[in-house]
């Protein structure tokens, strides 16, 4: 399959947070010139073609979860030298989230090597650990929950950058949890 078949299933922010995080997002971005994005937890990233039959699982995992909003706690700032995991909210254990996202992986057809590992980006970049180190000092204390509400279906909007290309990511579909 081409890399056009690559998708993630992302839990969002409530409006509160979401705004909160995007504000944080957008001065990383801005201070160390790199794109800004939508905050968002990762549940899943796998491959399928059809954007139809991932909108109808999106539908179906966001009414099935029995919940309007999910708190999350947040034990604190990490940073890693992983392009994805730069500097990011760590995400304390909790079952809801864990198996929201067995759920999303249920998604793909096609077996993914994809493992959870719960956090919240801030900043996509590759940085030096000096850098890394000093991005804590930049931004406010952490919250010690986020509260989200809404699943999107997003696609790599460059095959052949994929998901490094944060301008080109495009969201499929929105839904909110139910």
């Amino acid at each position: 399959m081409a890399d056009t078949d690559v998708f993630a299933v992302w839990l969002v922010p409530n409006k509160y947070h979401g705004e909160l995080l995007r504000r944080v997002i957008a001065e990383l971005a801005r201070n160390h010139d790199t794109e800004a994005f939508t905050p968002h937890v990762t549940l899943f990233t796998g491959r399928e073609s059809s954007d139809e039959v991932l909108r109808s699982r999106l539908a179906k995992l966001a009414g099935s979860t029995g919940l309007r909003e999910l708190k999350i706690p947040i034990t604190g700032y990490k940073h890693s030298k992983d392009f994805f995991k730069t500097f990011f909210l760590e995400i304390d254990k909790l079952e809801a989230l864990e198996d929201m996202a067995k759920r999303a992986r249920a998604m793909a057809d096609i077996p993914s090597t994809y493992k959870f590992k719960p956090h919240l980006s801030l900043i996509y970049k590759d940085l030096e650990l000096r850098r890394r180190k000093k991005l804590e000092n930049e931004v406010e204390d952490p919250p010690t929950e986020i509260c989200c509400d809404r699943l999107f279906l997003v696609r790599p909007g460059n095959a052949e950058i994929g998901w490094r290309d944060i301008a080109a990511w495009r969201v499929l579909e929105m839904r909110n949890l139910s």
